[in-house]
């Protein structure tokens, strides 16, 4: 999905509630989201069983394989997390192989947001289980053929130590694990659509011990960046044990834009390409860049008889010029039955 952006690197995470937008829509209740959460985290669900997963799907998260085949791709991943006093972290990060690292740190109950960008030319694959930008990131799988990752990351402001293990298999998006990126160029995508997270972060003089739900995913290619205007992405974990993954890419040809919708059923099968609708309900003015990002949405698959609405952690998010990126809550109906979750939203903007 930090997606889909050939020109940045590892990290995100966001947080906050500012800025001026059209039309208004009410922040979510702080003990309206906690209950969200309590929906959506993992209790003692077993870690994905690396027997049961094919061969091409543990490839495609193997860091001992070369990580970017055909010079783009990211690694990414984000998580939607809790303290030990019940206090809201939402994080992402992302590598890509030009070693640019971004991400954002929100902490929703704190109104504080830290977004995250530097270029690190100096990142380097330090083995074949590890991936680093020096002194600021380390993305680590500890065991070939276990889908288990441990990620370190240090500046001024903030150290996180952390665990990710998969609770569910890898996905081939789309159905077949390659998308259209551009006018002419294509993708290999995989994801993560459900993962444990747990560890530590230093932040404020305190230490905070962090559990929650997270998602990870890994693409790859070489794909058509200066035909494409803009991408709306997101990675949404359901209170009904699903997760969705909608995938929005604006080209120069509006006659090649792409939309994939992909639902995971709670029992890990694959719904892919489904028929959705989404619609900008919120915008945020950028008194940076002068940009206009959207920040709240409604999404709707018909087949599904679902309608979820999306509501931001915070407004400010802007990452760089290019890119915006934090969680949301989310809120609606899936196949009549009400549901609540959590998600990630990102925007790609030339």
């Amino acid at each position: 999905m930090p997606k889909r952006f050939a020109a940045i690197g590892l990290l995100l995470i966001a947080l906050g509630l500012a800025g001026a937008c059209a039309p208004k829509i009410a922040p979510v209740d702080a003990a309206d989201d906690l209950a969200a959460y309590a929906e959506i985290l993992p209790e003692q669900a077993p870690e994905s069983d690396p027997a049961a997963v094919s061969a091409e799907a543990l490839a495609a998260f193997d860091f001992s394989r070369s990580p970017f085949p055909g010079g783009q791709g990211w690694y990414y991943f984000n998580g939607h997390l809790l303290d030990q006093e019940s206090r809201r972290w939402t994080i992402m990060f992302a590598i890509l192989p030009d070693w640019q690292v971004f991400g954002i740190v929100e902490l929703p109950d704190r109104q504080i947001t830290l977004p995250i960008y530097r270029r690190q030319p100096t990142v380097t694959l330090l083995d074949d289980r590890s991936l680093s930008a020096r002194d600021l990131a380390t993305l680590r799988q500890p065991e070939a053929g276990r889908l288990r990752y441990e990620f370190k990351f240090e500046d001024a402001r903030l150290q996180l130590n952390l665990t990710l293990s998969a609770l569910k298999a890898p996905i081939r998006v789309n159905g077949h694990g390659e998308i259209t990126m551009g006018h002419t160029g294509t993708s290999s995508y995989y994801l993560i659509p459900s993962m444990r997270i747990a560890g530590d972060a230093f932040f404020g003089n305190q230490t905070y011990e962090l559990s929650g739900l997270g998602w990870m995913d890994h693409q790859w290619g070489k794909w058509d960046l200066p035909q494409i205007r803009r991408w709306h992405w997101h990675a949404i974990h359901l209170s009904n044990g699903g997760e969705l993954m909608v995938f929005e890419i604006l080209n120069r040809d509006p006659a090649k834009n792409e939309m994939l919708c992909d639902y995971i059923k709670p029992d890990g099968g694959l719904l892919a390409r489904e028929p959705c609708k989404t619609k900008i309900l919120q915008t945020w003015a950028s008194p940076r860049t002068g940009k206009t990002w959207a920040a709240a949405w409604r999404i709707e698959m018909p087949m599904e008889k679902a309608e979820l609405t999306l509501i931001p952690d915070s407004l400010d998010r802007e990452i760089n010029p290019v890119i915006y990126e934090g969680g949301c809550h989310v809120r609606g109906t899936f196949r009549g039955e009400p549901v609540v979750g959590r998600s990630f939203y990102e925007e790609y903007q030339k």
